[in-house]
């Protein structure tokens, strides 16, 4: 049997019944230090520039991913607040503010579709970096709000099932400790679109063979890495449907090993081919 509803577990119940808001704050995509006077000395600023925070690592992905380690970000300009120099700590203080704010606050004041600029020091360069705030690219394996739930839908055959991986899906224990924790727990893989065996029944094959378990991040689909696909969901349950026109059967291989085939009957190719009409 097909079912694309939202997957329950064991665990359902004990959540509460009044879901908490969800809000979807821009990521800046990138992690900072304070700069000291040595380091700065070391980074080749000048003294009149040495305050700024540098950059120790960033996000390969999203709107600020030109941004490299070592970068050092003396100012951000906002239309909110206009230029603000960063002191030492990484803060700027405004009198009609009554307090210093950091770069993550001033980015945060920013308002929704407009343009955030860095002042940037590189090696011997001194850059203007911009990018605009706006809530794209948000990470596959997020937190989803209520509007979001239908992209929590999973494919259910031969009593596994299958979806793509959610932050939602870290309150289960069984996933929590899975496999499929690593792309939910760091950033630098959040924004890759993974498939996980999200619930094997205890009636199935694949339980008895101890091939397939929750938390299982899929692999390959007939031979077919998933991760070379643009959309590996879509590419997946594509598959499960020529699956049932040439044999009936999917074979299935995950990250840690697990290689197993479920059947793929005409009905459930049906039910399938309708789901991808809804979501491409």
């Amino acid at each position: 049997m097909c079912g694309y509803a939202e997957c329950n577990n064991m665990y359902s119940a004990c959540q509460s019944p009044i879901p908490a808001k969800v809000v979807h704050s821009v990521n800046m995509g990138f992690d900072w230090k304070p700069m000291t006077r040595m380091t700065a000395q070391a980074l080749g600023v000048t003294a009149a520039d040495n305050g700024g925070v540098i950059v120790t690592s960033a996000l390969d992905y999203g709107p600020t991913a030109a941004l490299q380690r070592y970068d050092v970000i003396t100012a951000v300009k906002t239309s909110n607040d206009g230029l603000c120099r960063l002191d030492e700590n990484g803060e700027h203080y405004k009198p009609s503010w009554g307090l210093s704010l950091s770069l993550s606050d001033i980015v945060e004041r920013a308002q929704l579709g407009t343009e955030v600029a860095f002042q940037v020091h590189r090696g011997q360069q001194n850059l203007v970096m911009k990018w605009n705030k706006v809530q794209q690219n948000k990470p596959s394996c997020r937190v989803l709000d209520a509007s979001e739930q239908h992209l929590n839908s999973c494919v259910t055959l031969g009593g596994c099932s299958f979806k793509v991986l959610r932050m939602n899906d870290m309150m289960d224990p069984n996933m929590a400790n899975s496999a499929a924790a690593k792309y939910a727990l760091d950033p630098h893989k959040r924004h890759l679109e993974t498939i996980v065996v999200s619930d094997v029944s205890p009636a199935s094959v694949a339980y008895h063979n101890y091939s397939l378990r929750p938390g299982m991040v899929l692999d390959e689909i007939n031979r077919t890495s998933l991760k070379d696909c643009e959309s590996p969901w879509v590419a997946f349950c594509q598959m499960l449907v020529d699956s049932a026109q040439s044999g009936g059967v999917a074979l299935l291989a995950t990250e840690n090993g697990g290689i197993d085939s479920i059947r793929v009957s005409p009905q459930e190719a049906a039910s399938l081919t309708q789901y991808l009409q809804q979501i491409i």
